[in-house]
């Protein structure tokens, strides 16, 4: 079985261990194939060292020259890297509107702050309403359009209804009792 290419590059360039070296050596004096593929490389070694190779510099130039007009149609200009010309009284006229908006906004959320109009006076009327429930309070509330001032009394004391001994009781035990 023949060696790969690798296998003969790496033999032809001596960088094989010698246990293996000898082992290719042998197949190649028998294998046609991996002696052209041997040849081949040589020949390669001897084109890249010879000192003057005709027509070198015309297709140095030419490769140079591919690559310069990939990069043009490769290479889009950025955004930020294009110089964009304004003139100048278009450039004023953009900035007093825009200060103009900036203003307005401003204007409008300082207005928005200030939800409800002053009042210089307001008169208070006392109003007892006997509220017991959270939700009797909610339709007082919800009831009356007008804006008015809720005080809640709570209780001085805490009230407490003991009803008994706690006691530990099954759930079958609970139920029975209801």
């Amino acid at each position: 079985m023949c060696p790969d290419k690798e296998v003969l590059s790496a033999y032809f360039d001596g960088e094989i261990e010698s246990s293996l070296m000898a082992s290719i050596k042998e197949h190649i004096e028998v294998c046609s194939s991996c002696r052209k593929e041997l040849s081949c490389l040589e020949e390669l070694r001897r084109v890249l060292l010879a000192e003057d190779i005709p027509g070198i510099e015309e297709s140095s130039v030419t490769v140079w020259q591919a690559i310069n007009r990939l990069r043009k149609v490769t290479s889009r200009e950025r955004i930020w890297q294009k110089q964009l010309v304004i003139p100048v009284p278009v450039a004023t006229a953009f900035m007093v509107l825009f200060v103009s908006v900036l203003s307005l906004f401003f204007v409008v959320s300082l207005k928005q702050d200030q939800p409800f109009r002053t009042v210089s006076k307001i008169e208070t009327l006392p109003v007892d309403v006997q509220i017991k429930t959270i939700e009797d309070l909610h339709r007082a509330i919800e009831g009356d359009t007008t804006a008015f001032e809720v005080t809640i009394l709570l209780p001085q004391e805490p009230i407490y209804d003991f009803s008994g001994k706690p006691t530990l009781l099954r759930a079958a035990e609970y139920e029975r009792s209801k």
